[in-house]
């Protein structure tokens, strides 16, 4: 990747780069989106009508969010499971890092990830990396 995206910018230069990106999710544009999204759902939801029951998180939430991101960037939504499969082993990951800081407190972990990144300072009092526990690793730990 070349240089910062956009969450690890401020000022001026978010500021102008926001309007940019923003003109895609406003007018005609966001109408468009609105449409897919409301397609993607119809879609998702047509298998459980019949049952009457769904699970609201893994069979419809999940593959939705998914799906309207893929639209969104233009990509192949067929490969929605792939990509949602690659969030998660990104998010678990996350999250084992964020285990090697004890006492992070609620929104300190965008600054530390972007510490880690050289793109913002340390959450007061919590320098370097720190390696998780041992037992956080599995089998990729050694």
């Amino acid at each position: 990747m070349r240089g910062p995206v956009l969450a690890q910018m401020t000022g001026a230069e978010h500021t102008a780069k926001r309007k940019i990106v923003i003109r895609g999710f406003t007018g005609p544009a966001l109408q468009d989106q609105i449409r897919a999204v409301h397609a993607n759902a119809a879609e998702l939801l047509a298998p459980f009508l019949p049952r009457g029951r769904v699970d609201l998180v893994n069979d419809f939430g999940r593959p939705l969010a998914v799906q309207v991101a893929l639209d969104v960037l233009g990509l192949d939504k067929n490969d929605w499971q792939q990509v949602a499969d690659w969030h998660s082993g990104i998010a678990e990951c996350i999250e084992v890092l964020l285990r090697g800081y004890p006492g992070l407190q609620a929104g300190e972990e965008t600054t530390l990830l972007r510490s880690r990144t050289g793109t913002a300072e340390s959450p007061s009092g919590r320098f370097g990396v720190h390696r998780p526990p041992a037992d956080t690793l599995g089998s990729h730990g050694n």
